[in-house]
Parts: structure tokens; C-alpha cells; sequence
């Protein structure tokens, strides 16, 4: 009986540990995802923040 809950113990972390791993390159990849709009061209988009080309307003960030 010991031996089935340390192995059953011993599984529940592996996949705790694992399953935190994935988390974390999920929340990196959204990271990574974020584009940023001028508020008065819509078409004007980047992935870094900055001015707008046409007109100079800052870029809004687009969720």
C-alpha cells in the first residue's frame, strides 16, 4: 500500500511540473503576440510600440 501512494505521489508532481511548463510557453507566446494600432489609421499596425507614420500619435495597444 505505501508503495502504491509514493508512485501515485511521484505522478501527481511529474505531471504538476509538467503541466506548469506549458502554462508558462503559453503566457510567452501571448507575450509575443501583442500588436499596436494608430487610433486614427487602422491600418497602421506593428508589433512594437512607437509613433504612428502618417500622423505621430503614440500606437495604441490592440488586445
Amino acid at each position: 500500500m505505501k508503495t502504491l501512494i509514493i508512485v501515485l505521489s511521484v505522478f501527481l508532481a511529474v505531471n504538476t511540473l509538467a503541466s506548469a511548463q506549458e502554462t508558462t510557453k503559453s503566457s510567452q507566446k501571448d507575450a509575443q503576440k501583442t500588436t499596436y494600432s494608430c487610433p486614427m489609421h487602422l491600418d497602421e499596425v506593428s508589433s512594437e510600440q512607437g509613433k504612428c507614420s502618417k500622423c505621430g500619435m503614440e500606437l495604441t495597444k490592440i488586445p
